[in-house]
């Protein structure tokens, strides 16, 4: 629009024209922006496009803005309350492309959306990015079927882990490397664990997984030792599991070492025709054990005493 004046007085006198004012009236909205996007390197999940990271301060980028215009992207935590709501940022648009870095946020979920304004002060907003930020470190448990105490005779045993939250199962599916004390000849790398389905009455998930250890391979007969575990595994952000947040590790021991009764002798305080007092020597504590006197000739049967409390001792 082009604007002009011209000014009469009360005695009738008419100005000159004014100089001309041009005025550009727009009414127009901008293009609607495109969602926001998390960049590949903020987004640590089991996929680019899922949308879980696990930094505090993820970039993300937004397109769909008309070279000249203002991009401006906020964000809020879901769900928000009145004044939770922050600008991140507002940017002019000289490129297809504008990226924004987030100011400092804790765990949680949150939505992002863009907003873009003309020269003239029209705004569209465009729609909704939901970000799922976990800065939480995963811990897990390792249990055994059974026990911790195993042989070669029992020929496998099932290890349990049980995590604090949902394991990657696609980028990063979590793997076990067994260590047997004999050396190196039978070690497992790299051992993937198997989830769903119930193990020992657990029902398994993508929080609890198993493995099964094996404990009769040959040349593992002899071993004895801890069977040490190492455990790879990560959650669904990408954060990993430590080594110290982690139990279990170091607890499977394996003895196949059969236990040795020697030294048989009766005491000296008993009588010749009354034995009640008689020792023995132990290689190792046992769980169980017993005493069998048989009978060579005369009247009379076997006996045999069950072992038990200090008995069963080294």
């Amino acid at each position: 629009y082009s604007m002009t004046y011209v000014i009469e007085d009360s005695a009738g006198n008419v100005s000159d024209t004014s100089v001309a004012l041009s005025l550009v009236v727009d009414v127009l909205r901008p293009s609607v922006p495109n969602a926001p996007d998390l960049i590949d390197a903020s987004d640590g999940g089991q996929s680019s496009t899922d949308n879980f990271t696990n930094l505090a301060t993820p970039q993300l980028s937004v397109t769909g803005v008309d070279l000249g215009d203002l991009s401006s992207l906020y964000v809020t935590p879901f769900p928000a309350n009145p004044g939770d709501t922050v600008l991140i940022n507002t940017e002019f648009v000289s490129s297809d492309t504008v990226s924004f870095t987030a100011p400092t946020l804790t765990t949680g979920v949150y939505k992002f959306y863009p907003v873009t304004s003309d020269t003239a002060g029209n705004e569209r907003e465009g729609a909704d990015l939901e970000v799922t930020i976990d800065l939480e470190i995963p811990t897990a448990t390792i249990s055994f079927d059974g026990d911790s105490l195993v042989r070669y005779g029992d020929e496998e045993t099932v290890a349990t882990f049980q995590f604090s939250e949902i394991m990657d199962d696609a980028t990063n599916p979590p793997t076990v490397d067994v260590d047997y004390p004999e050396g190196t000849l039978n070690d497992l790398t790299d051992q993937p664990l198997t989830n769903g389905g119930i193990i020992g009455g657990v029902t398994l998930s993508d929080s609890v997984w198993s493995y099964t250890i094996p404990l009769n391979t040959s040349g593992l007969e002899d071993i004895n030792g801890v069977i040490a575990l190492t455990l790879n595994s990560s959650d669904l952000a990408g954060n990993s599991v430590p080594i110290e947040n982690i139990t279990g590790l170091d607890v499977l021991t394996v003895d196949n070492t059969t236990p040795v009764f020697s030294s048989f002798y009766v005491d000296t305080d008993t009588s010749i025709n009354v034995i009640n007092k008689f020792g023995w020597t132990l290689s190792e504590t046992i769980d169980s054990g017993s005493v069998v006197f048989e009978k060579k000739s005369g009247p009379g049967d076997d006996v045999t005493a069950i072992l038990e409390g200090i008995e069963l001792e080294e």
